[in-house]
């Protein structure tokens, strides 16, 4: 039982210092916040290319990492017994590139605000300095 929680306690940790996470996490798979935060953020899918960004939509016995509505569910609830920091039924979190979490709300983040908090993070300041020098 042991390496089963360490597995999925790490399986996010894969993506440090290579993504960084929205974590959309919903008590049940029909939640309106949670589909208006993806709806959200499939509208500027390029943006969250050009940042590092991938999407989990967790629940609490399943997760996946997908944007767009395709059923790619995997079955767990460590994901959403590590990461589910409140009693509302929804929350998005963004996880930054060392692993730490940057932001927590339980109400829909809009893609302005995203974009501005990371746009101003020092590891992406850095992202765009090496892509201008180029």
């Amino acid at each position: 039982m042991a390496t089963i929680t360490t597995s999925f306690a790490q399986y996010l940790a894969i993506h440090q210092w290579e993504n960084r996470l929205i974590l959309i996490i919903a008590d049940d798979k029909n939640n309106i916040d949670s589909k208006k935060q993806l709806a959200e953020l499939q509208t500027v899918e390029k943006g969250l290319g050009e940042r590092k960004i991938l999407v989990y939509q967790i629940l609490p016995a399943q997760f996946q990492q997908e944007l767009k509505a395709v059923e790619n569910w995997q079955k767990g609830n460590q994901l959403y017994t590590n990461y589910k920091k409140s009693k509302t039924a929804f929350e998005v979190q963004l996880i930054g590139l060392d692993g730490g979490q940057k932001l927590l709300q339980s109400t829909v983040l809009s893609a302005e605000k995203l974009f501005s908090m990371i746009d101003k993070m020092p590891m992406r300041r850095l992202e765009l300095r090496r892509k201008n020098e180029r």
